[in-house]
């Protein structure tokens, strides 16, 4: 018996030995986030800097779930290094990943045809990021592969002239100049020297006007001067014309004067081309990186892995060298959803991916990083702990939810349709804060007007104050605290649709109500579409109003001619523009104007972000006939992005008076990043300014008077802010 017990008992003690070994094995916490953020990092490097025809093709979303499911359990940077090698491997004869020093040498080798001369160099040009599924607007674009867009007009004055004989030379390059005649401000002018080795000589800058005037530039060529390309390069839609364009270089006694219409071109290329760009002042850096050259990201990824990632490669206009088939990159991508599939820890392997992408888009595209409050770093550390903690993909959406507050963007929104979403309903009430109360401004369904009574103060939501509810909602929306409440008061009753919502209200004939969520949830709702604002045109003696959130061009077409006589427009902009109205604008100006205000940042380095962007604007022209009449605007919270495109024009070229309050400080185009799982998230990518320069993001626009609302005032349905602006008009 004994003798049994004991072999029990060593049995025992094996079995815990071995349970006690597979737990000593098990990562760390930290040791796992340090994996991730490996992946990540490497991840973001070949997704959006290298240009292979592999990384193009490659399934970049199910690529993110596998990768992050397979580094996940690494126990240190040896085996972490063996299974990145592993996941990269077919990425390996463009990439390094080594624990050794970092050989750019054997890499290069590795990536240069036996016969350059038939290739070309290719690297990506992301305007914000391409991204499957997402707007237009943004691209990632390989250059000599894909179609480049720039934001002007490029004009090659001369390609490929033979200066070699005037290496040090001296030079005068002039030019006849006009400007528009309806353009007010000055045309300003910058020319900017440069070789593809360096940026030589100096920038200088000319300003002229309407009339045509003589313009000279004067610079030195460097002693590596061989060939010149001349570029000019006019903003799109930029106004000005130049003729007569003479280069004279000093180079022995006599000048020499070559007319660069009729310059003579040789077809020879070299890596000492010297480039003369003339730009407009300000509006396009000249470009200090050669095209000509393979550069690398050279980077840690742990303690002991280094990466080392082409940022560039040769390429003939089809494929990049060295060519890959396509029948490995389509292997590739159905081995990774094979893969993916079958992996016990689907769910959270997906969830870490989304984490992956979600860190990299938002830390490389995302524009307004100075305004959120948290960091990048501190983004992906919530992202991975919250990928560990949540069970399912709805708890994960709630998790993002939370993560979209701390990056204060207005635009930013979670969107899920799983299966087992809930299906939400409201009360289709209005609703304000005032101080701390919140009251209903406006009872929207006639079954309910009867029950509820304009200004009644709500003091809780199924028995706890209203405040709490309203804080809980509020630190789940991302954006400025002004559009943060409007967005709140929108959404403060909404709840599943079997709920029910208990009131109790002061001020009211029934304190307390219990209510039924019946009506369809509401994304946005205009102030201005309230049913107090007056109806379009005039609304009092030479006084016209129009609510430029709904169809109105027709109707002040029409009265167009009694607006030329009129003392005083109001154009009620508290809420979006359902039209184009930016003719309205046209029409309060005499001048065309090409402010540079929204600035889609350009990123081709993963350390130099938001430094350079591709500027736009809207370019306006006058619009006969002019409207000298007194201009006034409305404004609140609910105006936003494009509406605030209208008030930052009336602000800048101080088109009319703003009154009411601050816009919700959010605009700029939306990107979509597509996740799996029925997952997106939403954000700005576009860096937007007031026409001076000033911020505008999370600030919004300020009125020039500010109109705060009172209960009184709630109560007896009144519009404080029209008020105003009628007495303005008077």
């Amino acid at each position: 018996m004994n003798i049994v017990r004991n072999q029990r008992l060593i049995v025992f003690l094996l079995l815990s030995l071995m349970s006690f070994s597979v737990i000593a094995q098990e990562p760390s916490i930290n040791r796992k986030e340090t994996n991730i953020k490996a992946f990540a990092s490497l991840y973001g490097y070949v997704r959006f800097f290298h240009p292979s025809d592999f990384s193009k093709n490659t399934d970049w979303i199910r690529f993110a779930a596998y990768g992050a499911g397979s580094v996940l359990e690494a126990k240190d940077d040896d085996e972490l290094l063996i299974r990145l090698k592993e996941i990269f491997s077919d990425f390996l004869p463009y990439i390094s990943i080594t624990k050794e020093t970092l050989n750019k040498s054997a890499l290069l080798l590795k990536l240069t045809p036996s016969n350059i001369s038939n290739y070309r160099i290719t690297r990506y040009k992301n305007f914000g990021l391409g991204l499957p599924y997402g707007s237009k607007v943004y691209k990632s674009l390989r250059s000599k592969i894909d179609s480049v867009e720039n934001d002007f007009d490029s004009y090659p004055l001369v390609k490929g002239l033979d200066i070699q004989q005037f290496k040090n030379s001296k030079f005068i390059l002039s030019f006849e100049a006009e400007g528009d005649s309806t353009l007010c401000d000055r045309n300003s002018l910058e020319i900017g020297m440069t070789s593809n080795k360096k940026i030589v000589t100096k920038h200088k800058s000319e300003t002229f006007q309407g009339k045509k005037q003589k313009i000279t530039f004067e610079g030195q060529f460097d002693e590596n001067s061989n060939i010149l390309t001349l570029d000019l390069r006019i903003y799109t839609r930029s106004l000005f014309k130049i003729d007569n364009i003479k280069l004279t270089i000093f180079k022995g006694s006599k000048p020499q004067i070559i007319d660069l219409k009729t310059a003579l071109q040789v077809n020879k290329n070299s890596d000492l081309n010297f480039h003369l760009n003339l730009v407009e002042k300000n509006k396009n850096n000249i470009n200090s990186k050669s095209d000509n050259e393979i550069s690398f990201i050279a980077t840690d990824l742990t303690e002991n892995i280094k990466c080392l990632v082409p940022k560039a490669l040769y390429s003939t206009s089809t494929y990049t060298y060295p060519k890959q088939d396509t029948f490995l990159i389509n292997n590739f991508n159905a081995k990774i959803k094979t893969t993916l599939r079958k992996d016990p820890n689907y769910d959270l392997n997906i969830r870490l991916g989304s984490s992956v992408i979600i860190w990299n888009i938002l830390k490389y595209a995302y524009p307004y990083w100075e305004d959120a409050n948290i960091s990048q770093d501190s983004l992906l550390h919530y992202l991975f702990t919250r990928s560990l903690i949540d069970r399912n993909a709805k708890e994960f959406y709630t998790s993002l939810l939370v993560m979209s507050s701390k990056i204060n963007d207005g635009h930013m929104f979670i969107s899920y349709s799983g299966l087992d979403r809930d299906i939400e309903k409201g009360l289709p009430l209005d609703l304000i804060k005032i101080g701390d109360k919140i009251l209903i401004k406006n009872v929207l369904d006639s079954s309910l007007s009867k029950l509820i009574k304009k200004g009644s103060v709500i003091d809780s939501i199924n028995g706890k104050p209203a405040l709490i509810t309203y804080n809980k909602k509020y630190n789940l929306i991302s954006g400025s605290p002004q559009w943060r409440n409007f967005k709140t008061l929108l959404n403060l009753f909404n709840g599943k649709i079997t709920d029910s919502v208990t009131l109790s209200l002061s001020d009211n004939s029934t304190p307390k109500l219990k209510l039924p969520l019946f009506s369809d949830l509401v994304e946005y709702r205009s102030f201005a579409s309230q049913p107090f604002v007056p109806k379009n045109g005039l609304i009092s003696k030479g006084i016209y109003y129009f609510n430029l959130s709904t169809p109105v061009l027709k109707e002040i077409e029409s009265n167009m001619q009694n607006l030329l006589s009129a003392k005083a427009i109001i154009f009620d902009m508290r809420g979006y523009p359902v039209e184009d109205v930016r003719d309205v604008l046209r029409h309060l100006i005499k001048c065309s104007e090409n402010n540079r205000w929204m600035k889609t940042p350009i990123i081709d380095d993963p350390f130099e972000i938001n430094y350079n962007f591709k500027t736009s604007g809207w370019n306006l022209s006058p619009k006969a006939p002019y409207l000298a009449s007194k201009m006034i605007f409305l404004s609140d919270a609910s105006a936003q992005s494009y509406a605030e495109s209208i008030l930052g024009y009336v602000k800048g070229l101080k088109l009319g008076t703003i009154i009411g309050q601050r816009s919700s400080g959010t605009n700029g185009d939306i990107q979509t990043i597509q996740l799996q799982q029925d997952t997106r998230v939403f954000y700005t990518g576009t860096r937007v300014l007031n026409l001076d320069g000033s911020k505008h993001h999370f600030s919004g626009i300020i009125p020039d008077i500010i109109v705060s609302p009172t209960i009184p005032a709630i109560r007896e349905g009144r519009d404080e802010v029209f008020e105003k602006a009628l007495l303005l008009a008077q």
